[in-house]
């Protein structure tokens, strides 16, 4: 009896998980037999009656946003539903394009107040359009205790204008569930995405990732940042608390102190991204500085490789600027170049450091290695660069100097000054110090150390840095099996950088593939007779990645503005195919 008491009480709850698990499919759209005629009315619905199960939200191609009986109202409001929990969640997706324009009425598209367990999966059909000059605008705005949300494959082009405008805002508290932004594609703001939390109660991860920021053509640039975080880190027992990864970062130009990614708190790892083109031409700021990545920890944990950063220009250009406070900072396999900017001329070009340590304290542990620095800004420029270099070391605590010891670690590295006039690949600019480097040679000597490289690693691309052949001179790193290409590294030997050459590029395959790819109409065409799943670089015969698009099917559109001439198509992916095609 006790058995068959015990298999009834499995069988039910079986029975109780499939239904927690039954999904309510509710259709939106002006014309038709639909659920409800707007986004709002739907969620309107919603709040008054509660859900029991889980509740997909259909826009339909009968949706129509300013029809003019039945117009939405904006902001889209979301907010608690009750009845929904983890299990129990709300969805909103797409059947057809949907083009939404913000005016000055309001202050966003979508307004997540507090809300839980929803989220938008716009699969590309979404397009945010914010022609609001109200300062503080957004596509789509998280606010208060929102919590288990999910924005997904939304197109959001906000209105820069002379206002602070973002793609993405989200200021949050208190959550236990991630909260994930990926996938999205966002251009023409001041803020890319600009993520606040301060969960500091169970704490939850905040992931960012597979997301398009910025673009090449005039008028649509970020202005300030493209991903820009701050997140606390109070639950100590908790080892990630932020993921940026596999974002592509493009033109953060205009606005005061450009930077591809912000860091000002918080604990988490910034892998697999590409920021190019971060440039501050305007000679009017006080402080006119450009960073790839600007890091600012305070008892925090941040783990950076296989990065890709290029084309960062200002009077002081950090590809990578890093401030910490007892922390933990560890870069790995990360690839740095400056160089030339795709943008207005700089004639003014004060200091630029591949990599700038400063502040670094008694209670922190510093680690790098597998890094390539090359700093060339001295021959584009064709004049003296003061204080350039490939790392740079300031205002660390003295008693870390030298710095080989064991907690900090910087070892296994390639640092490429390219015979500048007047710049070097190591320099201590430590107050109080009486060591300076100038070379590799003077840097291993002092700290006994034959592990670092001054040479030319020889990209093959200015922004996409691919290295030409092998070095085998890194270290492994425990956790970290694949570039930033997905190609997998030597488990005993690696390249140093953020590219595995062995078999980079390649496939048994490549050669079967029947891909063609042409222009038409302001895009690229790319059409291939197999499944590919990945990203499309267009690059220009000098290098540069001038365009960007993902492909996951036959078939893919890169929104192309440039000159006529010949590019290049690389496709690079989880498939691990490339192949490049002259256009």
């Amino acid at each position: 009896m006790k058995k068959l008491l015990v298999s009834i009480m499995f069988l039910l709850s079986v029975v109780l998980s499939v239904q927690a698990q039954n999904i309510d499919t509710l259709t939106i759209g002006q014309n038709g037999n639909h659920d409800f005629k707007t986004v709002s009315a739907a969620f309107d619905s919603l709040y008054n009656r509660g859900v029991g199960n889980s509740i997909m939200l259909l826009v339909t191609a009968d949706y129509i946003p300013d029809d003019s009986l039945y117009h939405e109202t904006f902001p889209i409001t979301v907010q608690d539903v009750k009845g929904t929990d983890a299990e129990t969640t709300i969805t909103l997706k797409l059947a057809e394009d949907i083009n939404v324009t913000l005016k000055d009425s309001a202050d966003c598209i979508f307004y997540l107040d507090n809300a839980k367990h929803f989220s938008i999966y716009g699969d590309g059909r979404l397009n945010v359009v914010n022609e609001s000059k109200v300062n503080g605008t957004a596509g789509i705005r998280l606010y208060g205790n929102c919590d288990d949300i999910v924005i997904d494959g939304c197109n959001i082009m906000a209105e820069v204008a002379d206002s602070c405008s973002y793609g993405i805002s989200a200021e949050c508290h208190y959550g236990e569930y991630p909260i994930v932004l990926s996938n999205n594609n966002i251009s023409r703001a001041t803020y890319g995405m600009f993520v606040t939390d301060d969960s500091d109660k169970k704490g939850r991860d905040i992931i960012i990732d597979g997301n398009s920021i910025g673009d090449v053509r005039d008028g649509y640039h970020i202005t300030s940042c493209g991903i820009c975080v701050s997140v606390a880190n109070s639950h100590k027992d908790v080892s990630s608390r932020f993921v940026i990864s596999d974002n592509k970062i493009f033109s953060v130009m205009g606005g005061v102190l450009p930077t591809g990614i912000t860091v000002y708190d918080g604990s988490g790892t910034i892998s697999n991204n590409l920021i190019l083109d971060i440039v501050n031409n305007n000679q009017a700021h006080e402080t006119n500085a450009a960073y790839g990545m600007l890091i600012m920890s305070a008892n925090d944990s941040v783990e950076c490789y296989n990065n890709m950063i290029s084309h960062v220009a200002a009077d002081n250009a950090y590809g990578i600027y890093t401030h910490t406070d007892n922390s933990l900072s560890e870069f790995y396999y990360n690839s740095i170049y400056l160089c030339e900017d795709n943008s207005e001329y700089l004639d003014n070009v004060a200091q630029s450091s591949c990599f700038l340590i400063d502040g670094l304290d008694n209670g922190s542990r510093f680690f790098m290695k597998n890094n390539i620095l090359l700093n060339n800004f001295g021959d584009i420029y064709g004049q003296p660069v003061t204080d350039a270099t490939c790392i740079g070391i300031r205002n660390v605590a003295d008693d870390l100097v030298p710095l080989l010891n064991n907690r900090v670690n910087i070892v296994h590295n390639i640092f490429y000054a390219d015979d500048m006039e007047d710049g070097f690949s190591v320099f201590n600019m430590t107050s109080d110090s009486v060591y300076w480097y100038y070379d590799i040679s003077a840097w291993n000597t002092m700290n006994n150390d034959t592990t670092n490289y001054d040479m030319n690693p020889v990209f093959t691309s200015t922004s996409l840095l691919m290295i030409a052949e092998s070095n085998a001179l890194g270290t492994p790193i425990d956790g970290i099996t694949a570039d930033y290409f997905k190609t997998t590294r030597n488990q005993w030997h690696p390249d140093i950088g953020a590219c595995e050459i062995a078999h980079h590029g390649t496939s048994d395959f490549t050669d079967e593939i029947d891909l063609k790819a042409y222009y038409s109409n302001g895009n690229i065409k790319v059409i291939a007779d197999k499944m590919l799943k990945g990203d499309v670089y267009v690059v220009d015969m000098a290098g540069r990645v001038v365009t960007y698009n993902r492909i996951d099917g036959y078939s893919a559109e890169i929104p192309f503005s440039g000159e006529s001439g010949v590019y290049v198509v690389i496709i690079t992916g989880k498939t691990n195919i490339s192949k490049k095609i002259f256009i």
